[in-house]
């Protein structure tokens, strides 16, 4: 057993320091202790003071130097150890244990750049607006360099919806190089403040570098609609079919916009495509009834109505039509 112990302390233990690789050695050397305590205690027993208090000190000295210099034992780990172990907690989806750990790790080390991101990701995950603000700043504070940290806060701010933070902080990024996905997020918060001019501006910066970006050209027809640009509007829409011809809002928003420029026919075609691929989309189907009432076409209005009933049996107009 000894042997044993010998062999793999010098094959194993002395090379790898991982706690792991040193358990089994733990019951051979709990059996030599039980072995020494046994003795001790006989040589106690025996009256062999004098052997007994040279084992003792013997003893005394093996445990002194074996922890000589060795220091303290961290149950703990430490700001790296808490700081890996954040991670682990935050991709096993357990959020709270992993604020936990990247607290820990932040308090033993404030300077680890990555505990101080993901804390304030988890705290913007997790609804805690105000904490993760408060995060990201600190991460700016002590890292002014990190692009990626100043367009995560403004995130955070359009998330809150304090629109006018948020602007402040992405107006600040529209020099960077890879702007698009800012002047993307500056559009959307400039239109929830009202800023419509300055909405239009940003949203046509982001079509021009990223033109097949269909939310961004939808949102762009609606300002110009809201602004009765009504050709402005057409071309952003005509422009989202060719990129997606299943796109029905657009399809739907450019079929109104053709009748109100006295194109009934495309616009009916427009209509009659977004119904032959879904059939129950309501709203097409009125559009198109309603044009049927204007044109005398009775037998069709209500054809279209009684298709919207089974779909939606509350619908007010299609009732009177059908009634």
């Amino acid at each position: 057993l000894l042997t044993f112990l010998g062999v793999y302390s010098l094959s194993v233990v002395l090379f790898f320091i991982s706690a792991r690789y040193r358990l089994p050695a733990i019951p051979a050397l709990l059996l030599f202790a039980v072995y020494g305590g046994r003795e001790l205690w006989a040589l106690w027993r025996q009256s062999e003071h004098r052997h007994f208090v040279k084992a003792i000190i013997a003893l005394a000295l093996l445990v002194a130097v074996c922890n000589y210099r060795v220091g303290s034992m961290d149950m703990e780990g430490d700001a790296h150890t808490q700081h890996k172990l954040g991670f682990v907690y935050q991709e096993k989806g357990l959020p709270a244990n992993a604020v936990a750990a990247y607290r820990k790790a932040l308090e033993l080390d404030p300077n680890i750049m990555e505990a101080h991101f993901n804390l304030a990701v988890l705290h913007a995950q997790r609804g805690h607006f105000d904490l993760a603000i408060d995060q990201y700043r600190e991460f700016i504070r002590r890292f002014p360099d990190i692009d990626k940290a100043r367009l995560a806060l403004g995130d955070v701010f359009l998330q809150a919806r304090r629109y006018s933070e948020a602007t402040s902080v992405y107006e600040r990024l529209v020099t960077t190089d890879d702007q698009a996905d800012v002047q993307g997020r500056l559009a959307y918060a400039y239109t929830q403040l009202g800023q419509i001019e300055k909405a239009t501006r940003a949203y046509q910066k982001f079509i021009s570098l990223r033109p097949e970006s269909l939310l961004a050209r939808y949102q762009l027809g609606q300002i110009y609609e809201g602004l009765t640009q009504i050709e402005a509007a057409q071309s952003q829409y005509e422009a989202i079919i060719a990129l997606d011809s299943t796109h029905f809002d657009a399809r739907y928003r450019l079929a109104y916009l053709l009748f109100l420029q006295d194109q009934p026919e495309t616009a009916k075609d427009h209509l009659k495509r977004i119904i032959a691929q879904d059939s129950s989309a309501v709203d097409a189907r009125w559009l198109l009834a309603a044009q049927y009432v204007v044109e005398h076409r009775g037998d069709d209005a209500l054809e279209q109505a009684k298709a919207i009933l089974e779909v939606q049996p509350d619908h007010l107009q299609a009732n009177r039509i059908a009634g």
